[in-house]
């Protein structure tokens, strides 16, 4: 049970990282 919260976790932060990181990447493009 603890592995498998952690490996949702992990891939939980890894999309949150990824979408928050496409959102800044077109936000600063628009800024520009």
């Amino acid at each position: 049970m603890d592995n498998k919260s952690k490996a949702w976790q992990k891939r939980f932060l890894s999309l949150f990282s990824s979408a928050f990181t496409l959102s800044a990447e077109q936000h600063w493009r628009n800024a520009l």
